[in-house]
């Protein structure tokens, strides 16, 4: 695996934190901060995507941030303690967890006669914003009590890393360079300080376009479970969408916060428009009720990330079918010219089925690598070229077979974010969440459907995911047809694939 170390970033604009800490210590997420008040006022973050690996052996993070507005200039601080490393993640790693989670809604069932007929049978837009300008380094003094360790130019950024050791020193020093901090920001600076903690600066180069932002990667050694939010708030406005994809051995839940849940019950398909009303529905379901926000588990299974599983068919770029979430990381890392080749998850099916213990054999200093000993696994086996390496490094730690992938979603109010986010084993929680969770959601009500068709509730149906899903050939590829009933009835089928699939009867959000 390239050791692609020591760099910071932001996929549209990221900060993280880490601790180089034993387990249950935490890692910190980094606050925005803008040249001029004023554009304080209408620029800000919207939301995040965060992706963390969990094991004994490490814990990583990668994030992206959005945030709404065109600021002139902009800079992530980001609190970090002794032992994080700090690397280039790719886009793709990202893109990848998203598309393959991402809640679809399906149409119900519909029975129509057309025995009288004759026929054949047979949101609001999120700017990105821009960092322009250099760091300021015309020879003015930093604050006294903030020491700058170092600055160096690392990919397409320019950070420095910032040793504050008195409260106040920090929001003074980001004030003499130019950064106006929200006032709210200052106690939530002065705490980090006070235990400890030294800060990143990060800002792309100004010789770097918002093209060549790639997604900050925090290695911190050991089992992380707590992960502070306060910093999400600085550079926030009402509040921040948040999801988290969990890389662990079993199903991940949020233990301090309440929980959320999606009934297909509640679901209604526009038959004319072909969409559902899942957005009214989920915001709903993660509306905060006394002063508390929930948070939806959203996805949570094993065996799609690294193999193949009956009925869960994935899209790649331009709509490519692939087996397995690995395969769209690295389809979407190709297209995005991350890599001359695409490679395949059949590269590595024996490992993905094993329970050898994932092992990082090249050291991040550069020394050479080493060979696996009984029981562990190359991650190296688990990567596409140098660029490619996310999902070996999201594998250290863990065994293949074991492995699931958990989706967490959150929609939290700027006052909600005073509190720690713990994680915890699903079967560890009260009441228990040990069971698998589809992104694929079934809608039991139907509006505007032709007047010759019937709604299939799921009581009428004895598997109605069964119904739904895509026929295999007898040859074992994916059957692009259904067969259609005697009686010539037309069964409207969610997850039907048409000839041409853009055209599919499936909404996404």
């Amino acid at each position: 695996m390239s050791p692609r170390r020591a760099s910071l970033s932001g996929g549209i604009a990221l900060a993280l934190a880490a601790l180089g800490v034993p387990s249950n210590d935490a890692h910190a997420c980094g606050g925005g901060f803008f040249t001029r008040p004023s554009e304080a006022e209408w620029t800000h973050v919207t939301g995040h995507r965060v992706v963390i690996s969990m094991s004994t052996t490490q814990t990583v993070l990668w994030d992206q941030v959005q945030y709404y507005g065109d600021p002139s200039e902009f800079a992530w601080v980001l609190p970090v303690k002794p032992g994080a490393r700090l690397e280039i993640g790719a886009d793709a790693w990202i893109e990848a967890l998203d598309a393959a989670t991402t809640p679809v809604v399906h149409a119900p069932l519909v029975v129509c006669d057309l025995s009288d007929r004759s026929t054949d049978c047979g949101p609001q837009r999120v700017k990105q914003g821009e960092y322009i300008g250099p760091w300021p380094t015309d020879g003015s003094r930093a604050t006294e009590q903030v020491t700058v360790v170092h600055s160096r130019a690392v990919g397409p950024y320019e950070t420095y890393t910032l040793s504050a050791d008195a409260e106040g020193a920090l929001d003074a020093w980001l004030t003499e360079h130019g950064f106006a901090i929200p006032e709210g920001a200052r106690p939530v600076i002065d705490d980090y300080v006070a235990q400890g903690f030294d800060f990143i600066a990060v800002r792309l180069r100004p010789t770097a376009g918002v093209d060549q932002m790639k997604p900050l990667r925090v290695v911190t050694p050991g089992l992380v479970t707590t992960f502070p939010l306060r910093m999400l708030s600085v550079g926030a406005k009402e509040s921040v969408a948040l999801s988290v994809f969990v890389v662990a051995e079993g199903r991940i839940g949020v233990q301090n916060f309440p929980s959320a849940a999606l009934d297909p019950a509640e679901l209604t398909w526009d038959f004319v428009e072909f969409r559902s009303d899942l957005p009214d529905v989920r915001a709903a379901a993660l509306t905060p009720e006394g002063g508390e926000a929930p948070w939806l588990t959203s996805y949570a299974l094993g065996a799609p990330l690294l193999t193949p599983r009956q009925g869960y068919e994935l899209a790649g770029p331009d709509d490519m079918l692939v087996d397995t979430i690995a395969d769209v990381y690295f389809t979407r890392g190709h297209a995005n010219g991350d890599v001359a080749q695409a490679c395949s998850s059949t590269s590595f099916e024996e490992a993905a089925l094993g329970k050898d213990k994932v092992v990082e054999l090249c050291p991040a200093d550069g020394a050479p690598c080493a060979e696996p000993g009984p029981g562990e696994a190359d991650a190296r086996v688990f990567t596409c070229g140098d660029a490619l390496d996310d999902l070996g490094v999201a594998l250290v730690g863990l065994r293949p077979a074991d492995v699931w992938l958990t989706r967490l979603d959150a929609q939290l109010p700027v006052e909600a974010l005073t509190d720690d986010l713990e994680l915890t084993p699903g079967g560890m929680l009260t009441p228990p969440a040990a069971g698998e969770v589809s992104n694929h959601l079934f809608a039991e009500k139907g509006e505007n459907a032709d007047p010759v068709c019937t709604p299939v509730s799921a009581q009428d149906s004895s598997d109605i995911a069964a119904l739904h899903a895509p026929p295999r050939s007898p040859q074992g590829g994916r059957s692009r047809g259904f067969a259609t009933s005697a009686a010539c009835a037309a069964l409207v089928l969610g997850l039907g694939r048409r000839a041409t699939r853009r055209r599919r009867q499936t909404a996404r959000s």
